[in-house]
């Protein structure tokens, strides 16, 4: 089993998160962090998981060690998985400003992904419009880079260059339709004249959930 201080080395190094500014944020000193990365302390106070959680970009059931080995698989080393890039927060309810800045990086295991030559990149789920597709505020939604999406399929996409949404994607002749996962968000319907300030950037292959 992976053990929870292996994951928070892997995110420290991955992060380039030094111990001092860790143990400042979480309020302990240095050495217990340290000791929180060797495992001589396997017991992170409750006080300190959610800032340790925040600091490492990583869930808090990480570091109470609620996870299997398969769950855990996707926070082991670089040299065992791929590189995604994680941009600012996709806003899963009336659209969210899209920062091109990356804010973090998470690792995934290879096998996981389904095409391994193929270009990814990771957003925070914001808001409540996809719920009944199981996506969340807080999950963490991998996309592969495309600018093409079947019909039914989840995706990203950015609007007047200003908004990145996650939606159902549909396309009859030449009107698109983005619907939510929730009955009280109407449909954005995107006609051929305003086309042009539409984009899709991604299709959604993996969630990592917070619940």
């Amino acid at each position: 089993m992976t053990k929870v201080s292996e994951i928070l080395k892997s995110r420290i190094k991955e992060l380039n998160v030094s111990p001092a500014e860790i143990a400042k944020v979480c309020d302990v000193n240095v050495s217990t962090v340290y000791k929180w990365t060797t495992g001589e302390i396997e017991e992170i106070g409750s006080t300190k998981i959610a800032a340790l959680a925040k600091m490492l970009k990583i869930s808090p059931s990480v570091i109470v060690g609620d996870l299997d080995d398969e769950e855990a698989e996707q926070y082991l080393p670089l040299s065992q998985g791929r590189r995604i890039p994680v941009y600012s927060e996709i806003c899963c309810g009336k659209g969210l400003f899209a920062e091109d800045s990356i804010t973090g990086y998470l690792s995934l295991p290879i096998s996981s992904l389904p095409n391994k030559s193929a270009d990814y990149f990771a957003m925070t789920a914001n808001g409540d419009s996809m719920n009944d597709a199981g996506i969340h505020t807080g999950d963490t939604l991998i996309f592969r880079k495309t600018d093409n999406i079947e019909n039914g399929k989840i995706g990203c996409f950015v609007i007047n260059d200003e908004k990145a949404v996650c939606k159902r994607f549909n396309k009859v002749n030449d009107t698109i339709v983005l619907t939510s996962a929730n009955d009280k968000y109407p449909p954005t319907v995107i006609t051929k004249d305003a086309a042009s300030d539409f984009r899709i950037i991604g299709l959604l292959v993996m969630q990592i959930s917070v619940r």
